[in-house]
Order: C-alpha cells, then structure tokens, then sequence
C-alpha cells in the first residue's frame, strides 16, 4: 500500500488518531514541564513568546527530519498558540497586582 488512501478506513482511523495523540503530546510536553514543574508560575508575555517559537522551529526541524510530509504544518501553529497560553495563563502584570491589592483594601474598609 503506497498511498494512504488505499488502506482500509479502520486503520485508517486508527492511525490519524495515534498521530494526533502523539504530535500533540510532543508538541505540549515541554511547555507544560516549564509552566507547571520546573517554574511553577506563569510567565510574562515576551519570555513565553520567546520560548514558543523557539519551541516552534524546534518541533518543525524534527518532524520534517523524521520525513513528515506536510507542506504546511499547520498543527505546529495550534501547538504553539496552546503552548502561549499554558505558558502565560494567569500572569497577572504589576499594575494589576496593584489593583487587586486596592480593592481589597476597599472592601476592609
């Protein structure tokens, strides 16, 4: 069976699943390791953007060594938008911080 196409659909859909599992789970392990083990907080906008792409050309460099024949990798684009936002959820900047600090001071009063 040369083309994908001539594969029986259950293991057609077996694989495309399998797949699925294990770009998304390669793609997602580092920025979780990052976010939720090694910093345990979430981070500013610029470093996490940093990261991502790095992250991004990372991930493009080794499926197209491991011969992906995408042309586009556009998962890798999702993966990355996923990655920003593990990444940063819950950075809160300084001025917000200030805010909240103010109306709980508001409400003691």
């Amino acid at each position: 069976m040369e083309n994908w196409w001539e594969m029986p659909t259950p293991i057609l859909i077996i694989s495309f699943i399998i797949s699925i599992i294990i770009t998304w789970s390669i793609g997602l392990s580092v920025p979780i390791l990052i976010r939720y083990v090694f910093l345990r907080k979430p981070i500013n906008k610029t470093p996490a953007i940093v990261i991502v792409v790095i992250l991004y050309f990372i991930q493009l460099f080794m499926w197209i060594g491991l011969g992906s024949t995408s042309k586009s990798h556009v998962v890798l684009f999702l993966i990355a938008y996923v990655s920003y936002y593990i990444l940063n959820k819950g950075y809160k900047n300084g001025a917000s911080k200030k805010k909240e600090n103010q109306i709980g001071l508001d409400e003691k009063i």
